[in-house]
Formats: structure tokens, sequence, C-alpha cells
């Protein structure tokens, strides 16, 4: 039995994906509880940031479960 290498790659990749994300939010997070009133603009980049964060994470679960019943997929078909 011999399964594509894209599936497993999509699924790393993902998962790479997911752990930039939570980086990245973590790091915006950071900054904003950092932040001084008066420090407007840097404020705003970094909720930029973290909304940024928040969707890439969400695209990356959903790219993850799409390749996991993909790997599923040819499993079963392969079985």
């Amino acid at each position: 039995m011999q399964i594509n290498s894209a599936v497993p790659n999509a699924l790393n990749t993902s998962l790479q994906g997911m752990q930039r994300s939570s980086q990245q939010v973590t790091t915006a997070s950071e900054t904003i509880a950092r932040g001084s009133v008066g420090n407007g603009a840097h404020n705003v980049e970094a909720l930029v940031a973290l909304v940024e964060g928040e969707q890439a994470y969400g695209a990356n679960v959903k790219a993850f479960a799409t390749s996991s019943r993909m790997l599923g997929v040819l499993l079963d078909t392969e079985a």
C-alpha cells in the first residue's frame, strides 16, 4: 500500500501554520497587555496582528481537518 505524500505534507504544513499563528496571537496579546494609552498606533497594529493570527489559525485548522479526512478516505480505499 502506498499513500500519496501530499496528504501527510498538508497535515504537517497545517500544524506548522497553527504553531506560527498561535505564536503570533501570543505576541500580539503580550504587546496589547503591555501597551500604553498614549501609543495608539502601536496598539492598533497589535490588534490587527491578533485578528490576523486568529484568522490564520482557523484557516489552518480547516486545512488540517480536510487533509485528515482525505487521509481517512485514502486509507479506507486502500483497505
